[in-house]
Formats: C-alpha cells, structure tokens, sequence
C-alpha cells in the first residue's frame, strides 16, 4: 500500500464501525456507515449499492466490514478492469476473517488482505491460484516495477502456462542486464530459458524490452528511459510532442518505456513546456524533472555546447544533461537535433548513482 492510494471503509453496523475506526487509525482513509449508526466522523449513506456505485472509481482499496453475499451483488454491475478496478476487501462483523474479493494482484488486496488480518488477529483469505501455490505472479512483478503490458488479455495466458509448469521461452533486453527486476525474475521462474539475443524464429512467452517492434506473447515495458529538451522561444507544444514521437520511432523506443521528460527550470515553467507534458500524459504518465543552471553547469563539461544557447539561457548544453541527472548518471541512447528543439534520451543507470 502506498502513500497517495484512497482508502474506504463500508460499515453496515457497530461493531463494524468501531472496527473500521481501529484500521484507519493504522491504514488512514474515509468511514462510510450506514446512517442508522452514523456519527460524526463518518460518512452516512442509506443503501450498499448507492454508495458503492458513488465511490467505486474514486476509491484505490474498498474495505467492506458486512456479508460477502451483499458486496458481491453491490459491485457486480460496476467490475471492468482487474488493472482498473478498485481493490476490494471483505471482512465479516465478527473480525474472524479478511477476503480478497477483487484486483488480488495489480491492486493490492490480498497483500492487504494479509496485513489487515495481522491487525485484527483474523484469519485471511488470499484465493488467487499463483498465490495459493506459491508461483511467480506476473500482476505482482508489474505493479513492483511499474510496467506496462502490451496486451492485458495475454496476461492471464502466461500465468495459466506458469501454473502447469511449461517451459518458458523469455527474452530480455541485454542492456537491461544489471536492473534488479531482471535478477527477480531470474530468480522466481528458474525453469525457464532466458534469451538476451533476439531471433525472429522463437516464440517468446515473455518479453522485457524498452524497444517497439518485437514481437511476443506478452511483453513488458519498464520505465526506464529519460528524455531531456531544450528548445527555442520559436516552438509550441505539439513541436515538442513530435520531437519525441519521432525520435523514439527513428530510434525504435517505446513510449511505454518513457519514465520522465525534463529540462532547464525556466522552461519548465512554461506554457508550451506544461501543455507538452499534459499532452503526453494524455496515454502515459510520465515523471516531470526540472534542474537550475547551477545544477546543470556541475555536468557542462561533459557535454559539448553551444555559445548561442549559452548566451540565453546560461548554460551552453540543457537536453543531456537534464536527461543524464534524470536517469541517475545512465547512457546516452541518442541526441537529435530538429528545428528548434534539441531532445536526448538516456537509459536509466541500474545501480541508481546520484
């Protein structure tokens, strides 16, 4: 559970108040309670079904202290997305027992599950089939890592194939070699055979990669690239938005991979700058990184700049050194220059020196 993620607590009775008071104090988040036994630091509401159809997508972790039966037909109608979907967690009046109803992995609830009945002495209930015979969970590795999938649907077939024990086929970047998410999976799927060279005549199962056009069953993006931009008084936000789609496609980058955009800290500030930024995380959430000049003139030597861009701005470099403290001192990937705009891309050093 992480700091930004919005708890709720549905209570149907006293006991499952006074219960839900003793979480929040420990897990933080909102009480909704039947108005029969609402008090004020509660939230009152006259039906399940109402105040689950108000919360469920303004919710990260729903907690439910009343039957299973009620849950289920209160959000049967609202389910979508097992990578969308709130967490749902069930427990009963009495506190014996805490159920992960839904989105076990991706969100969370049935390692809350788990936490919750060590809190309350209760016993959990975790019924996810990777979970109940100790496999490696693909869901778990992704939300540990924040990747992204190609294809959500494939998922649930790689977890079938971890299940019976088929020997797996699964390629992985070379330059990825060193990150502690390729020694994990290493580690957790040993029976499978690893690739670090890439050939069109396998059919991977798996594939770990920051590159597009690669094909695979499933395949996994990390966030693991940085870019850095400098650019003109001259450009809009669109021109800052094509300079990175295309460069990632002359480079055969995936956007998926993309982990912050930076540049000098006036720049930042700017409109074009924000609504560039806006407009990318329109279909990916990236990091926003700014630097001063102080910081950037530390690194300037490292870099070969330019009088004119130094005369304006201070600094005769902005895009490689922005993306080289963004990505902790990593690799330099490509540097492009187009009209107006000077944009460079680094892989993320894996030991993450400062």
């Amino acid at each position: 559970m992480t700091e930004n993620q919005k708890v709720a607590f549905v209570v149907i009775s006293k006991n499952g108040l006074k219960m839900a008071r003793f979480l929040t104090k420990l897990l933080g988040g909102d009480i909704f309670c039947l108005n029969k036994y609402k008090e004020d630091d509660c939230i009152g509401f006259e039906k399940v079904t109402e105040i689950t159809q108000n919360i469920f997508k303004k919710y990260n972790i729903i907690v439910y202290i009343m039957a299973t039966g009620i849950v289920v037909r209160s959000i049967s109608n609202l389910i979508n997305n097992k990578f969308l979907d709130p967490a749902v967690i069930v427990i009963d009046d009495a506190g014996k027992f805490v159920i992960s109803l839904i989105s076990g992995h991706f969100g969370g609830a049935n390692e809350l599950t788990i936490l919750i009945a060590n809190f309350l002495n209760a016993i959990p209930v975790v019924t996810t089939a990777t979970d109940v015979h100790n496999k490696f969970s693909i869901d778990n590795y992704m939300k540990k890592y924040f990747m992204l999938p190609n294809d959500y649907k494939e998922l649930k077939l790689f977890s079938v194939k971890i299940l019976k024990g088929e020997k797996l086929n699964i390629y992985i970047e070379e330059q990825l070699s060193e990150f502690s998410f390729v020694k994990e999976i290493i580690n957790q799927i040993p029976h499978a055979c690893f690739h670090f060279n890439y050939l069109n005549s396998i059919n991977y199962d798996l594939l770990i990669t920051f590159k597009d056009n690669l094909f695979g069953s499933v395949i996994l993006y990390p966030k693991i690239l940085h870019v850095g931009i400098g650019f003109s008084t001259k450009v809009n936000s669109s021109d800052l938005l094509f300079a990175v789609e295309e460069s990632f496609k002359k480079y055969n980058l995936s956007i998926k991979s993309l982990k912050s955009v930076s540049s000098l800290e006036k720049k930042v500030q700017t409109n074009v700058f924000q609504d560039f930024y806006e407009k990318l995380c329109s279909y990916t959430f990236v990091q926003k990184n700014s630097f001063c000049v102080e910081k950037l003139k530390a690194h300037e030597d490292k870099f070969q700049g330019s009088d004119f861009v130094k005369g304006a701005v201070g600094i005769g470099a902005v895009a490689r050194p922005c993306a080289y403290l963004s990505s902790k001192k990593g690799i330099e990937i490509f540097y492009e220059k187009m009209k107006g705009v000077t944009i460079s891309t680094f892989i993320e050093n894996p030991k993450g020196d400062d």
